[in-house]
């Protein structure tokens, strides 16, 4: 086939054809073609690119159609496909610095001397054509060190809110049911606590945060709940002040966000046998730290993959050097393997110089019911020797994080999970997850970034969408672009721009609420919180409405709070509360940390290494929803 005769037309009869041709293409045509074929896929993508752009405008104006603006972006996404096949091969356009001129030659742009110039094009440019550099070589140690930097961002100072005033004593309760007129008799006496935005009535729990609390008279007060429900108390008169003022300092705007854990940093230390490990599982990273009395961050943080070479196995970043890479099959995720689940398990324990023999763990996974929990729990007790084992879903330790029991916990990873939970116990009518929202947004992100001439396709060079999606995108409207600086991340090749456009910077977050933008016919975060309200039932919407955690690393796309809250706004206008701590991202290793301090919710759900011998099926039923 000969490249210089080829004009746009042929070029786009080999461009349409059926995946299987079209790679057999690729993989016969010579280079001179394949660089031919390639920049004309650039320019389709270019001109689709501007069609996709001018649909997408005129919908934000009101017109257009929607459907038009789906079948632009599958559009797109099927020529980058095809343009990502092209590099597979090893060539770009960029790199290989190779033109049709007039005269029906193709010739590199500095030819090696004239005798070279003047041979036939397919001779010269199979012969010399340069492959572009890539990544393979790549090291990418400095780019995780970035990613897998163990911080939390301070919480924003706000004015002193009045402190919160914890009370304890004997107070009468008015039976559910009985009105004013029918009091005498029927009051029942309890004991009574105040505290972190909770009353405890005995064996009873009612959520403060939002309540409304008034005098009746005679020494009663009402507690309207944000649930609709009215609590009805009696106390000695001496004591009314002190309650009224206990109540309503816990019920105050403010008692979430001063409930949120401020985790301390822990440094790696050794500590033997007889410990708590605290381990959480993800499906891109770990995180692992030891159990020391109080909250903490983590003291590992590394991406959750695993490589057998021929010289042994190698966990996190030196599975990612590019020795690792070239010599064996690098396993991620490494829940769905056994074996790299074992070694990841073994080099956490080594890093922190646990002997896992004799001790405890707590571990967090995103589903904590199934074949994972099971397997988990089998490798932990029979082969590793463990002494007691807990194994809870995320999403109930990013809540215990935000210092709650009650409320929906939303979480923005690989994969998006809305989890409605009530005094610790999952909802499982009104969980809502959506396995396609996570990848989608990568997906965008990493088309945008194609068009602004990044070239993201490789195992390694994808890391550097989730450093753009971290650093520079945000979920308002930013009007500047963003500087990306790839210096200290020591690439071959600019695969990355350096300057990160501002229409860039929020595509992500437009997936979030409108999924169909990145061709996915699911609902948007705001629609599956609101299916999730729904399916609960109506005595509990107010509550949960008033209180929804965001958790996870993409939540940590600056403005999404505010915009979530805007969005749910349209949906329930009788207000809503969304919660951001700035501990987030590590939301559920924190609350594993909280979770250990809990001797008696411990014990419940804790399985031995004498039950998991006995009775495994009845040591899962332990395991919490």
């Amino acid at each position: 086939m000969d490249a210089s005769t080829m004009d746009s037309t042929e070029l786009s009869s080999l461009l349409h054809t059926s995946d299987a041709e079209f790679e057999r293409t690729v993989q016969q045509v010579p280079a001179s073609t394949l660089i031919l074929l390639v920049q004309h896929l650039q320019k389709e993508m270019l001109a689709e690119q501007a069609r996709f752009d001018s649909i997408f405008a005129q919908l934000q104006g009101g017109e257009g159609r929607r459907e038009e603006l789906v079948a632009s972006h599958t559009r797109l996404s099927w020529l980058f496909q095809r343009h990502k096949r092209c590099f597979l091969r090893g060539v770009g356009p960029h790199e290989q610095q190779v033109r049709a001129d007039t005269d029906q030659s193709s010739v590199l742009s500095s030819p090696p001397d004239k005798a070279a110039a003047q041979q036939k094009p397919d001779e010269v440019t199979d012969e010399l054509v340069q492959f572009r550099v890539t990544n393979r070589e790549w090291d990418p140690s400095a780019l995780l060190r970035v990613l897998y930097a163990i911080e939390v961002d301070a919480p924003p100072s706000e004015p002193a809110s009045p402190p919160q005033v914890t009370m304890e004593g004997w107070v009468e309760r008015l039976p559910p049911g009985k009105g004013l007129s029918t009091l005498l008799k029927t009051w029942k006496r309890r004991m009574a606590r105040c505290e972190g935005g909770i009353l405890q009535l005995e064996n009873e729990r009612f959520p403060l945060l939002g309540a409304s609390v008034e005098e009746l008279g005679e020494g009663m007060l009402g507690i309207h709940g944000v649930s609709g429900h009215t609590l009805v108390l009696r106390c000695a008169p001496g004591d009314l002040p002190l309650w009224l003022l206990a109540l309503r300092s816990q019920s105050q705007e403010t008692t979430v966000k001063e409930r949120f854990v401020v985790p301390l940093p822990r440094p790696p230390a050794a500590s033997g046998s007889g410990a708590i490990l605290l381990l959480d599982l993800g499906a891109c990273s770990t995180r692992a730290g030891v159990y020391d009395g109080s909250p903490s961050l983590p003291s590992l943080f590394l991406p959750s993959v695993v490589a057998c070479t021929p010289d042994g196995v190698l966990v996190g970043v030196d599975a990612l050097r590019p020795s690792a890479r070239s010599a064996s099959a690098v396993l991620q995720p490494v829940r769905n393997q056994l074996d790299a689940l074992r070694h990841l398990v073994t080099h956490v324990s080594d890093r922190l110089g646990i002997r896992l023999a004799g001790s405890c763990v707590v571990a967090s996974l995103p589903q904590s019911r199934g074949p994972l929990a099971k397997h988990l729990l089998d490798l932990l007790l029979s082969e590793m020797g463990c002494r007691a084992v807990a194994v809870l879903p995320q999403s109930l330790l990013a809540l215990l994080a935000y210092g709650s029991e009650t409320g929906i916990v939303v979480s923005l990873g690989e994969r998006l999970d809305v989890v409605p939970i009530k005094d610790l116990v999952v909802l499982r009518a009104g969980v809502r997850r959506s396995p396609l929202l996570g990848p989608a947004l990568h997906e965008r992100l990493n088309a945008l970034l194609t068009q602004q001439k990044g070239r993201l396709f490789g195992r390694v060079e994808t890391l550097l969408v989730r450093l753009v999606l971290e650093k520079c995108c945000r979920a308002d409207e930013p009007a500047d672009g963003c500087p990306l600086d790839l210096a200290p991340l020591q690439l071959h090749d600019a695969a990355a721009p350096p300057w990160v456009a501002p229409e860039t910077r929020r595509g992500p977050a437009h997936v979030l609420f409108d999924p169909s933008l990145a061709g996915k016919d699911e609902p948007g975060l705001h629609k599956l919180i609101q299916s999730s309200v729904l399916s609960v039932d109506v005595d509990l919407r107010k509550e949960m409405l008033q209180h929804i955690f965001l958790a996870g690393g993409v939540s940590l796309l600056p403005g999404l709070d505010e915009r979530l809250a805007r969005e749910l706004a349209k949906l329930f206008p009788g207000g809503t509360r969304v919660h951001a701590s700035p501990g987030r991202y590590h939301a559920a290793f924190i609350g594993a940390s909280i979770f250990a301090q809990r001797r008696a919710l411990v014990d419940s759900v804790t399985v031995t290494q004498e039950e998991w011998k006995v009775d495994p099926g009845r040591a899962m039923a332990k395991v919490p929803e």
